[in-house]
C-alpha cells in the first residue's frame, strides 16, 4: 500500500498558524482580597476576522469555591 500523494503529515516549521477567531482576556483585580472584600472580573472578548461577525459565543469559567458570584448588572458592550 503506498501513501496517499493527498495527505502530508509533515507540517512545515516555518508555516505561520492561522490566528484564532476570538481572543479572549480575563483580569482578576485585586489580586488578594481579604474575607467579605470584592473581586472584579474583567472579561474582554475580540473578534481577530475584520471579514465576519461572530455569534452564539458562550464564555464560561469555574470561580474557587471561597467565591460567591454577585453580579454587576453593568451590562455587555460591543465595540
Amino acid at each position: 500500500m503506498s501513501p496517499d500523494p493527498n495527505f502530508d503529515l509533515i507540517s512545515d516549521p516555518d508555516a505561520t498558524p492561522a490566528p484564532a477567531p476570538v481572543q479572549l482576556t480575563l483580569a482578576a483585580a485585586p489580586t488578594q482580597v481579604e474575607p467579605s472584600g470584592v473581586v472584579t472580573y474583567t472579561v474582554v472578548i475580540s473578534n481577530t476576522l475584520a471579514d465576519r461577525t461572530l455569534t452564539g459565543l458562550v464564555v464560561s469559567d469555574t470561580l474557587p469555591l471561597e467565591l460567591t458570584y454577585w453580579p454587576a448588572g453593568g451590562g455587555i458592550s460591543a465595540t
